[in-house]
């Protein structure tokens, strides 16, 4: 009878844990096969509803890619029509008197804790929208939202704030709401949380930022360096562009462009009004007649949904409604001298440094200095590093040095030394062996105390455009990846792993220019931070 008693109990366990098994299938399959369906993309209680995180990031990934005019149509037809507010609008010129007054009435009749905003005048309502866009970096995610700064992914509303991302379950909204209440915490971001509010929430629930759970809510910052390591892996990498026009014979050449851009003023640039909660952002504008202007921006912007790290240069023109939209130009220009991100890394062993550099091409030939660093031999197919940029890059420079050329103080002691040192021995190669141009290139210095890791721009310049982007990364997750130095050797470097955060470096640096060219005058300036 016991026998029989423990054999029953046997099969019981058994079917229980072969239940799980298939319920753990099941859902990994559903995972496997969430696909992108644009279909299911609507207007859900006065918020943009997305089916999955998928489609959330393809539709994203592809109105970015998209002119700024057919983006405008497209959100006119889509949501506009149905009686959605855009924190902040994308319009043109069929558009801009409709929906800049819809969307500033909306505004102004809002009845949730936004009394003061009824006072305001329509200029400086729509001083606030271009602060907006700047607080996530770009635009097409600030039209995503709503006015409520709110979104809805399969059952969960992502609800933006001054004080960070909060994420609850769609019938926990009016709690979450409470709670902001409770808390003090604006529920809109036209409306700013005391200061001394905001930082004493920051500091008792997300000190290091990330993801937390606070009470039944998920509460999301940018990470911040707390002294941790980290987890996760790499997000698929995105294209830069420009907002129609052409690269064409009539633009100016790249050597004249550096010219040009060494007579502008520089700028370190400024960060938006409500800091950088989700990321880094840098703001330079040359505005130079009343109703035109030249922006400059860098972002590192992680919004948990995703992130995107890119420069890009706009020429505008401020609307009659006064809301600054793109305006062709005959040519605009971005140039990237360098984009640095150090890390603090441990010291290898002394045989580490001093060995050859490696140059990596973007087809997986690699190639060994010698002679010091003139020359360069074939070192065999390896592939190319693992970096945010390492598909839109034509080569990566990896070099280990000891003194007497390192430690670098900064990003133009690394820049300088690239220039004289190992710039046209790369360039050379590329050339030998690919019959290519230069456009795009990558860096990695390894010292005994830090890595430096650098991405440089010289596309040229687009012509009858609005617009020059450089989206350098771009994934629906945070970018953290683990770099192996000295992949494929086949000479005594030792090959050694580090983890990098872009998101979180212990150091960023860059020296570009952006500027674009109106009846026959360069506009535009040099940022340098």
């Amino acid at each position: 009878m016991k026998i029989k008693i423990i054999t029953m109990i046997s099969l019981i366990v058994l079917l229980f844990y072969s239940c799980s098994q298939d319920d753990l299938i099941v859902k990994e399959n559903q995972n496997l096969t969430e696909t992108v369906n644009y279909e299911k993309i609507q207007v859900l209680n006065g918020r943009l509803y997305f089916p999955n995180k998928i489609t959330f990031q393809n539709y994203y990934k592809d109105l970015r890619n998209k002119d700024e005019n057919i983006v405008a149509d497209i959100l006119e037809s889509k949501f506009y029509s149905k009686d959605f507010y855009s924190l902040k609008p994308i319009v043109n010129d069929k558009t801009e008197q409709i929906e800049v007054t819809r969307h500033l009435a909306k505004i102004k009749s809002n009845t949730k804790g936004l009394q003061q905003n009824k006072s305001l005048s329509d200029i400086k309502l729509l001083e606030n929208f271009d602060d907006l866009e700047d607080i996530f970096g770009e635009d097409v995610f600030t039209s995503f939202l709503n006015q409520d700064a709110e979104l809805q992914v399969e059952n969960k509303i992502y609800k933006y704030t001054d004080t960070g991302l909060f994420i609850a379950d769609i019938n926990e909204i009016d709690d979450l709401n409470s709670y902001l209440d409770t808390q003090q915490i604006s529920k809109n971001l036209l409306e700013p949380t005391p200061e001394a509010t905001k930082l004493a929430y920051i500091q008792e629930y997300n000190p290091c930022g990330g993801i937390q759970q606070v009470e039944s809510y998920q509460y999301f910052i940018a990470e911040v360096d707390c002294g941790g390591g980290f987890g996760g892996s790499t997000g698929s990498g995105g294209s830069g562009g420009s907002s129609g026009g052409s690269n064409t014979s009539s633009s100016t050449p790249n050597s004249q462009l550096a010219v040009i851009a060494n007579g502008l003023d520089q700028c370190s640039g400024i960060k938006p009004w409500l800091g950088n909660l989700f990321g880094t952002t840098k703001v330079c504008i040359d505005q130079y007649e009343s109703k035109k202007r030249v922006k400059i921006k860098y972002y590192n912007i992680d919004i948990f949904l995703g992130y995107v790290i890119g420069i890009k240069t706009k020429h505008q023109t401020k609307g009659w409604t006064g809301l600054w939209r793109k305006q062709d130009a005959d040519e605009v220009a971005l140039g990237v001298n360098s984009l640095t991100w150090k890390f603090t890394t441990p010291e290898p062993p002394s045989s580490f440094f001093n060995q050859p550099a490696r140059i990596y091409l973007y087809n997986g030939k690699a190639f060994n200095t010698i002679n010091g660093y003139s020359n360069a031999v074939y070192a065999g197919d390896i592939p190319v590093p693992n970096l945010p940029f390492a598909d839109k890059v034509d080569f990566i420079i990896e070099v280990a040095l000891d003194t007497p050329f390192s430690p670098f103080d900064n990003e133009k002691d690394v820049r300088e030394f690239i220039y004289q040192k190992l710039f046209d021995t790369a360039k050379g190669v590329l050339k030998s062996y690919s019959n290519r141009e230069l456009k795009k290139m990558g860096v990695v210095v390894k010292t005994p105390t830090a890595t430096w890791v650098q991405f440089y721009d010289f596309s040229e310049s687009c012509t009858n455009c609005s617009k020059r982007e450089n989206i350098i990364d771009f994934g629906i997750v945070t970018p953290q990846i683990t770099y192996s130095f000295g992949t494929g050797s086949n000479n005594s470097i030792n090959i050694t792993n580090w983890n990098f955060d872009f998101n979180n470096p212990s150091l960023t640096g860059m020296s570009a220019f952006g500027m674009a060219k109106r009846n026959g005058q360069w506009h535009g300036k040099r940022m340098v931070f």
